[in-house]
């Protein structure tokens, strides 16, 4: 009996897939969402689900926080946003480590890395700060860059 209802059920949902298969998008609204409501109980669990789902999405983004810090402090309305994002694009085209090393210290140079330190409250924004303010200055230079 239940093997009837479901083969009985597959088959007018079916049914109503092949109707509206390649059907005018206005036929198909117009005749399918007066009965796309959802009940009240229906849509007290929708909500309830909803919110669940908004709650673990707010958790997941807390434990990422330090990488939600980092694009806060330097989002491309920033200039240094906008190096960092032309740094990153640039070195996947770079063909050598000689090419990427000028790229880096020409592109770290331009940026006012220093204004940005102190100014977030995670460890991790601030080490990163100094970290580019840094490592503008100490890319490794090959022996062509010191002969020029």
């Amino acid at each position: 009996m239940l093997l009837h209802k479901i083969t009985n059920d597959n088959n007018e949902l079916r049914d109503t897939i092949r109707k509206y298969y390649r059907a005018e998008e206005e036929q198909v609204i117009n005749e399918l969402l007066p009965i796309a409501q959802l009940s009240n109980n229906s849509q007290i669990k929708v909500n309830k689900k909803a919110v669940e789902l908004a709650e673990q999405v707010r958790k997941t983004a807390q434990k990422s926080g330090n990488i939600q810090n980092l694009l806060n402090q330097y989002a491309l309305s920033t200039d240094e946003g906008i190096v960092l994002m032309c740094l990153a694009e640039a070195l996947l085209r770079v063909p050598d480590s000689t090419t990427a090393d000028r790229l880096i210290r020409d592109k770290l140079l331009t940026g006012n890395w220093l204004s940005h330190i102190g100014n977030s409250d995670s460890f991790f924004v601030n080490a990163s700060s100094w970290g580019l303010l840094l490592s503008g200055e100490v890319v490794s230079f090959n022996k062509e860059d010191n002969e020029i």
